[in-house]
């Protein structure tokens, strides 16, 4: 929005505009409006990224549910979708529509991922149990975030996910073999079964098992 020389302008969506007109273009569409008159529309296309149709399916792969909500014209999001194979897909949403259905997914009971790295991702990236913005994304979004993708490309996101995995099974184990150790060791000792010397030995092992298991090479799916 500015006045140059007098004349009030305006840039943006259908929607920002108030413009009632839609066309079925495959194409994000910008509106020129200048005092009031629409002088033109700009179409433009977005190339994706060579890898998002892999990252969509292999997302999907390990359960999880992949939605687009877009302030792009909802025709060229509808194109997105079909090209990577995602079903449900929200176009024309201004930064409050995407952080409402966020809101509206964790109310029905989903925990909610947003990947994003626009200023207007902000919202949603905020509401989201977890935020993450792709790499050399907007200086805002990255500080709403939770997680940041230092590489290009949307690949860290599986290695993330995978990494994360792998963290959460290590600690499991971790735990499981703690409580193990405590209710065997201890009431041997209690009931004189263990001598001081046992004792001495099973305690750092016990302790080297969990330390090896966290610095120990990722298990492989």
């Amino acid at each position: 929005m500015a006045t140059v020389e007098g004349r009030r302008l305006r840039l943006g969506t259908a929607r920002f505009l108030a413009q009632t007109v839609r066309s079925s273009a495959e194409q994000t569409e910008v509106w020129l409006e200048v005092d009031g008159e629409v002088k033109a529309v700009y179409r433009f296309i977005d190339r994706l990224r060579p890898e998002a149709a892999h990252v969509v399916a292999e997302l999907q792969k390990r359960g999880l549910k992949v939605l687009i909500a877009s302030g792009d014209h909802t025709p060229a999001v509808a194109a997105v979708a079909r090209r990577v194979g995602i079903a449900d897909f929200r176009g024309d949403c201004l930064p409050p529509d995407k952080a409402a259905w966020v809101r509206d997914l964790q109310s029905r009971g989903a925990r909610v991922a947003v990947v994003g790295d626009g200023l207007n991702d902000a919202p949603a990236l905020t509401a989201a149990q977890l935020g993450v913005v792709v790499h050399k994304g907007s200086e805002l979004s990255t500080e709403v975030a939770g997680m940041v993708l230092l590489r290009p490309g949307l690949m860290p996101l599986l290695e993330a996910l995978d990494l994360s995995h792998d963290a959460w099974s290590r600690l499991r184990f971790n735990l499981a073999t703690s409580v193990l150790y405590n209710l065997i060791a201890l009431p041997l000792a209690m009931t004189g079964w263990v001598t001081p010397l046992l004792a001495a030995i099973a305690m750092p092992l016990s302790s080297l098992v969990v330390v090896l298991n966290s610095v120990g090479r990722r298990w492989k799916s």
